[in-house]
């Protein structure tokens, strides 16, 4: 079934009923996974991330005056503004995500005094809430979808910062570049490895067709908890860096954070937090040279690691999240891990295609005998990246 095929057509009707007329034209981008990186990036560390076969698609059209609109499949609300007015401090809501990536093509060079108005609409089937990156979806379909309309001349590279800066803005924080890079560069059934200091990336062969794996997400329910602000965490990473006399925690190797242990004057939370992250930069490019050597089946002690880390740095993980990290290792999966940390209750795992179904009915079984609601299972597959139509 072609599903992108039917949201293209959807997105095409649903501008002509709100807007009365066609689009110029449909630009789509898919939903984004960090496959392993928690908390790496802001460590100039590196992280893996890969687009998914789910998507956002966004039809625009260009107007005669200086406004811009913004109309979804999930909003009752026309967002209406004029670019005159465009402005960060002004911006709030679900508009956030497209009116910021237009703040934020004015922030990197484009000349907003000289474009016209555009009329947007948005249509998708990323699914909210269970971190499969449906903001980065929408704020790099709208990216680019703004980028052709007002013909500004920016490459991948610029692209991925006018979304970081939308995505920051809507956050509170930096969110970072790898999962907007994904979106952007990833391909079928290869992830993207990110560079956190120097912003480099390459596509990364992940080898799951030729191993028959797929990916599944495994959304718990559990309810989120709030991560120490990016402030904090980047002040702990440099208290650290600076007991080792390095000039970031990308020089400091996994030998090196054995030595700090119960030293005195050192918060044994940030030690927790820069071990994690010195670990798991390890952990990641261990990850791609497995992958290109042995395969998806060579991984799971990685992912282990690296789920027992995210537990030693941030707190145990709840009983949802570890059971459903069991239950999918007892029935077949090659790996699983917590995906992200404390604002996630999901779990990402690779599988097996013949263990599909039989991990899918081990987790209603095993959460219904502990009394907990029966988990969302989504089966997802490393994709393309965002185009026009």
């Amino acid at each position: 079934m072609d599903t992108l095929g039917d949201i293209r057509d959807d997105t095409r009707a649903g501008f002509r009923t709100i807007y009365g007329k066609d689009p110029h034209g449909l630009w789509s981008a898919p939903g984004v996974m960090r496959l392993i990186g928690d908390h790496t990036e802001y460590a100039d560390g590196h992280t893996l991330c890969c687009a998914l076969d789910v998507r956002t698609v966004v039809a625009l059209g260009v107007r005669e005056d200086r406004t811009i609109r913004v109309a979804s499949v999930d909003q009752d609300e026309i967002a209406e503004i004029s670019l005159d007015d465009l402005d960060s401090e002004a911006l709030e809501g679900w508009p956030q995500y497209p009116l910021g990536t237009a703040w934020a093509m004015g922030q990197f060079g484009a000349d907003l005094q000289a474009m016209p108005g555009v009329d947007l609409y948005i249509d998708s089937d990323v699914p909210v809430g269970l971190r499969m990156g449906s903001s980065v979806a929408l704020t790099v379909a709208v990216a680019l979808a703004l980028r052709d309309a007002w013909q500004v001349d920016a490459d991948l590279g610029q692209l991925a910062r006018i979304c970081n800066l939308s995505e920051s803005l809507a956050a509170g924080e930096d969110v970072g570049l790898g999962p907007i890079l994904a979106s952007l560069a990833g391909t079928a059934d290869q992830g993207v490895l990110v560079d956190g200091r120097s912003k480099d990336f390459e596509n990364v062969a992940l080898g799951l067709e030729a191993h028959d794996h797929t990916v599944v997400l495994v959304h718990t329910h559990a309810e989120p908890r709030a991560l120490p602000p990016l402030a904090e965490r980047l002040q702990a990473l440099e208290h650290i860096a600076d007991a080792l006399d390095v000039p970031s925690l990308r020089e400091a190797q996994v030998a090196d954070m054995t030595t700090l242990t119960g030293k005195k004057g050192l918060d044994a939370g940030e030690l927790a937090l820069a071990t994690h992250a010195v670990r798991e930069n390890a952990r990641v490019l261990e990850v791609v040279r497995t992958l290109r050597e042995e395969g998806p089946e060579a991984i799971g002690h990685i992912f282990a690691a690296s789920h027992q880390s995210l537990a030693d740095a941030f707190g145990s993980h709840t009983l949802d999240v570890d059971l459903a990290v069991s239950i999918a290792l007892d029935h077949g999966a090659s790996a699983a891990r917590l995906l992200g940390h404390r604002t996630s209750g999901s779990v990402v795992a690779l599988v097996p295609q013949d263990a599909l179904s039989r991990i899918s009915q081990a987790l209603d079984t095993g959460f219904s005998e502990h009394g907990l609601a029966t988990p969302d299972v989504v089966v997802v597959n490393p994709s393309d990246h965002a185009t026009r139509h």
